[in-house]
């Protein structure tokens, strides 16, 4: 059995996969900006919870993307 076949037995058979996975991984990147910013920048108390929520939303996002895969 060649490289080749074993390596085709792991990718995924579906063609759904992969546009998930992409916004799964936006949905991360896009977290981690926001954690960053609430992190290490000062600003007002009601800034850093808008962003919280903003954060929130993305993990229920994720979560959404994380079922479907």
């Amino acid at each position: 059995m060649k490289i080749n076949e074993v390596l085709k037995f792991f990718v995924p058979k579906d063609n759904d996969f992969f546009p998930l996975f992409d916004g799964q991984s936006k949905c991360i990147l896009k977290a981690s900006e926001l954690l960053m910013e609430l992190i290490l920048e000062k600003k007002p108390i009601e800034t850093k919870l808008s962003i919280f929520t903003q954060i929130k939303d993305l993990e229920h996002e994720g979560d959404s993307f994380t079922q479907k895969i």
